[in-house]
This record gives structure tokens, C-alpha cells and sequence, in this order.
């Protein structure tokens, strides 16, 4: 009986065994890849859950100008004005910083003398004694600087002022004192003076009764 399959020679089993152990081989030396290893550490979700601890942690440590602590500082001495004449009350930030993004307020007792906020002037709420009468001088605010400047200074416009800075995170305040200088008055007159007043913008002069 005659075998169909040709014989082959011994030269090309070995050089087929040869062949079949290097494939072995070489599919033994490839890296494997598990599931829950590499591959899921570079996987889309967990490296932009990686990006975003990165970013939260550079976040947290960049320094807010918004947050920023800060103190105001007035003029340690009185401020003199001449009746009829202009007063000019300063303030600054320490340490230096810009305050255009702040408001600014500046108050006598309970009247409200200028405010600044927004980046302009707001005379909505400013008490009517000094309507058209004030300015907040900007020319140094972006280093934390500003003026309050009173024109036409009156008697009634002596006495204690608040300066308050604020940025929606911190606030401060600083005071001064502010002497308005003229000729002494006589009696009756400085009596007219002391209780004149402002009734809804109109000035008002009491009775002078006479001796």
C-alpha cells in the first residue's frame, strides 16, 4: 500500500521545529496588556481626573487679589480747611494695591459724604449738605491712593470723617479729623450757624428773635 503524504527530509523538520519555537518565543516576550492594570491608567477618564487634581492643586495655591488682606491708613494729624475754601481728606491701602475694583466710602457720622463704586462716582445715597460739592480724586487709585476733596467747606463740615475700602471679602476703615478755620463769629450769628440745617435739600435759617 502506497502512503499519499510525501516524505519529508530531516533537514526541513528541524528547520520547521526551528521556526515553530522562535514563533514561541517571540509570543512569549510580548508585553501583556491586563485590564486592570496600564490600561486603565491610560484610560480618557482617568487621565482627566488626573489633569483636574493637577489643576486644583495649582488653583489653590495661585494668591487671589480679591482675598487679599489689606489695611486703610489716614492722615495722623487733623486736616485744616478755610470756610469758603476746599478740604482734602486722603486715604491709602497698605500694602499698595489697586482699589478701582473696590468701593470706596467715605461718611461723617451718619450722612453718607461720597461712594465710589463699580468703578464711578454714585451720588444716589449721598446726604444732601453735600450734594455738588464732592470729588474723589483717582489719579493714584490703582496703587490704592484716593482723595476726597470738599469745595465750598462750610462750618457744619468739621467733625470726624470715615474712609471705608471693601472688596466683597474684606473691608477697613481709617478716620481723621477735619477743622474748618475762619473768623470768629458774633453771637447771634454763630448761634445761626450752629443750628442751621437741611430740610429735603432746602436750607433752613431759624427764627432770629429779636432784643
Amino acid at each position: 500500500m502506497t502512503n499519499s503524504h510525501p516524505r519529508q527530509h530531516p533537514g526541513e523538520m528541524l528547520l520547521q521545529s526551528e521556526d515553530t519555537q522562535q514563533k514561541n518565543l517571540h509570543t512569549d516576550q510580548q508585553p501583556q496588556v491586563f485590564s486592570s492594570g496600564v490600561t486603565e491608567i491610560l484610560s480618557p477618564s482617568a487621565s482627566f481626573l488626573s489633569n483636574f487634581v493637577i489643576t486644583f492643586i495649582i488653583i489653590l495655591k495661585m494668591p487671589t487679589l480679591s482675598s487679599r488682606q489689606f489695611s486703610v491708613i489716614g492722615p495722623a494729624e487733623s486736616i485744616q480747611a478755610p470756610l469758603g475754601g476746599e478740604a482734602e481728606l486722603p486715604c491709602y491701602l497698605s500694602p499698595s494695591q489697586s482699589a478701582q475694583h473696590m468701593e470706596v466710602i467715605w461718611f461723617q457720622s451718619t450722612h453718607m459724604v461720597h461712594i465710589y463704586r463699580d468703578g464711578e462716582d454714585q451720588f444716589g445715597d449721598q446726604a444732601p449738605n453735600y450734594q455738588e460739592r464732592t470729588e474723589l480724586l483717582r489719579d493714584a487709585i490703582t496703587s490704592g491712593n484716593v482723595t476726597l476733596k470738599i469745595r465750598d467747606v462750610r462750618y457744619l463740615d468739621a467733625g470726624r470723617y470715615t474712609c471705608l475700602f471693601g472688596d466683597g471679602f474684606h473691608q477697613e476703615e481709617a478716620d481723621m479729623e477735619l477743622k474748618v478755620l475762619g473768623e470768629e463769629l458774633g453771637p447771634g450769628l454763630g448761634m445761626m450757624c450752629a443750628y442751621m440745617g437741611k430740610v429735603e435739600g432746602e436750607t433752613v435759617f431759624p427764627a432770629l428773635l429779636s432784643t
